[in-house]
């Protein structure tokens, strides 16, 4: 810690296995990064990441569901410069069915059809495990 560290105290996440958890972005002790709930250790419920923002008017920038520790559902990433649900899709038991991304214009860029049986993942996916490296 450096010698005034303790005046801008790093934020303290709450993480259970069972229970709540709450990540903090870095250096700001009242914003929060991200929220879910584990139970037995797997994801279950809702998982959404914020924009960082002004306090209480925090904008979420990424929303999933998970089941068992498997995204299920439908997912979305928002664009808040653009304004727009900008990667929008829906998985089954943590495959890939359908995946449509928009531009900032709002355009449709590409949208995909895949069988449950492929197992892919999406970009929600892949950034979610991504972000949760770190914890």
């Amino acid at each position: 810690m450096s010698l005034f560290g303790f005046l801008n105290p790093k934020p303290k996440h709450i993480l259970n296995e069972n229970g709540e958890n709450i990540i903090f972005h870095k250096n700001e002790k009242d914003q929060i990064r991200m929220t879910f709930t584990k139970k037995d250790g797997k994801i279950i419920g809702n998982f959404h990441t914020y924009y960082l923002g002004p306090p209480g008017r925090q904008v979420v920038s990424l929303k999933a569901n998970f089941k068992n520790g498997k995204i299920d559902g439908n997912a979305h990433e928002y664009s808040f410069s653009a304004r727009i649900k900008r990667i929008i899709e829906f998985y089954d038991e943590g495959s890939l069915i359908k995946q449509t991304v928009y531009r900032s214009s709002g355009e449709l860029h590409r949208e995909e059809e895949f069988a449950k049986s492929q197992n892919n993942k999406g970009i929600i996916q892949n950034r979610i495990e991504d972000i949760l490296k770190d914890f």
